[in-house]
């Protein structure tokens, strides 16, 4: 059985299911969100696999079907599918009465990211620091109080992503430290989250009104 097969079944499943509910309730407006975020998700994951196979950086073997030669029919259909499940939880959360709190929410991710990473430092697997800073970046970005200081702090962060892969590909290239499992997008990555979750903290730390600086 290839291995894309079983995630398609369930994902088309649970699509079907979304898709069928809400015909039931005659819920156009629904059905319409649903279908949609799938017709999205489906093009956007084609032409990003297109690309990706196209220029040999990744290669897919096997496949009931191929698309356009080189992409497997069951990625269309995962990734549709995929979609119609967002489009469902999307009305779910805009729908919802709940009152969350994203402290709350993010505080505990950020605990169980950190339980994470202190897990694979006692058995001795690789450190993956991006499960921690995700929430603490989001949460970084929660605390900015105007979306002048988001889109700046968003700027920021990306400059400091791009310094560091700078910096690391040089050093790397120098032969003067190395990871683990060789330097990856995933390193930068984490420094941008943290330039936001830091940003965030000196917002919520800043007691006196900042004069302008000119």
């Amino acid at each position: 059985m290839h291995e894309l097969l079983p995630p398609t079944c369930v994902a088309s499943l649970g699509a079907l299911l979304f898709i069928v509910r809400s015909v039931y309730q005659k819920d156009i407006k629904a059905t319409k969100v649903m279908l949609k975020a799938g017709l999205i998700v489906c093009i956007a994951d084609l032409i990003i696999e297109l690309i990706g196979t196209h220029t040999e950086a990744w290669t897919y073997h096997v496949s009931h079907l191929f698309v356009f030669k080189t992409v497997p029919i069951e990625l269309p259909i995962l990734f549709s599918s995929s979609g119609v499940w967002l489009g469902g939880l999307y009305l779910w959360i805009k729908r919802s009465q709940r009152q969350l709190s994203l402290d709350l929410c993010l505080l505990t991710i950020t605990t169980l990211a950190l339980l994470i990473c202190g897990l694979s430092y006692i058995g001795d697997q690789p450190l993956r620091m991006i499960v921690f800073t995700i929430p603490f970046g989001f949460w970084g970005f929660s605390k900015l109080k105007t979306e002048e200081r988001q889109a700046l702090s968003v700027i920021i962060a990306s400059l400091a992503a791009v310094a560091d892969w700078f910096i690391e590909t040089w050093a790397v290239g120098s032969g003067n430290y190395g990871y683990r499992e060789g330097f990856t997008v995933e390193t930068p990555l984490t420094y941008a989250l943290l330039t936001l979750g830091f940003m965030g903290l000196l917002e919520v730390l800043e007691t006196e009104p900042t004069e302008s600086v000119e």
